[in-house]
């Protein structure tokens, strides 16, 4: 892939770093990567493959020293690696509308973690995850990716549907494009289903209030006091502001409902 220079300044400030930790959890980079960027399994289930978060630190195991800003923004925002080559489980299809102060955060904190020793085994797929590429039943971030497009600036935090839905995009890989949840392709068949989390008031979250939603996210309870799977990472997303989650509120709260979980 011929990608185009991003254009992103990064501001190396001590501010800048620490909102770049933040955004790693919030955004769900930990989940991966983990909390201290140094690689960690997340899926090892042969029928769908083999995923570990790259070690991004400069430790024994780790890819640090090989990155440069450029190239985890290429990363990040686009699903492609530092070979030009489509990244093969990075989901920048979620990322890929990352405001450039967003990155030029997170490219800030990455640069800054301590170097962590963790030699991760290579990632892979298995045949069921092969076999859904080939179909094109699935496909890779960067194979979506509009790469013209360059990170865009001045994206205000402020409590507006359109400030939620541009956090949304990070719920679309488990809960769909349409967001009414159900099986995440890809992922091992054990894996929870996503919820619906559409307006539909039997299936969905449409009988939430803006508070039922902010403990969900955040301490993941539902309204009658029922603990919410911890595959969904509501510890990370607690992480989020005051201002992102209500704006993120706001804008699922009007997302047209669906009975049934079909992503």
């Amino acid at each position: 892939y011929e990608i185009p220079e991003s254009k992103v300044l990064v501001d190396t400030s001590e501010e800048s770093i620490q909102n770049g930790k933040r955004l790693s959890l919030a955004r769900g980079c930990a989940d991966c990567h983990g909390e201290n960027m140094g690689g960690k399994k997340v899926i090892d289930a042969p029928p769908a493959g083999v995923l570990f978060g790259s070690n991004l630190t400069r430790g024994k195991g780790g890819i640090g020293n090989e990155l440069t800003d450029e190239s985890i923004i290429k990363a990040i925002h686009n699903g492609v690696g530092r070979n030009g080559k489509a990244l093969k489980w990075m989901p920048s299809e979620e990322y890929t509308g990352l405001s450039a102060e967003e990155l030029s955060n997170l490219v800030a904190y990455i640069k800054s973690v301590p170097p962590v020793d963790n030699q991760t085994t290579p990632s892979g797929y298995g045949f069921i995850t092969s076999i859904l590429l080939w179909k094109g039943d699935i496909k890779l971030a960067a194979e979506v990716i509009d790469h013209s497009k360059i990170p865009t600036k001045g994206i205000v935090p402020e409590i507006t549907k359109e400030y939620g839905e541009y956090l949304a995009n990070t719920c679309k890989g488990c809960h769909g494009p349409g967001f009414s949840g159900g099986a995440i392709p890809g992922v091992p068949p054990d894996f929870p289903e996503a919820a619906n989390i559409t307006s539909d008031t039997e299936n969905g979250i449409g009988k939430y209030k803006e508070e039922d939603f902010i403990t969900a996210m955040t301490k993941g309870k539902r309204p009658d006091g029922s603990e919410i799977n911890p595959f969904m990472p509501y510890k990370n997303f607690s992480n989020m502001t005051e201002v992102e989650l209500k704006a993120l509120w706001v804008y699922v709260k009007d997302i047209p409902p669906k009975k049934e979980k079909s992503r």
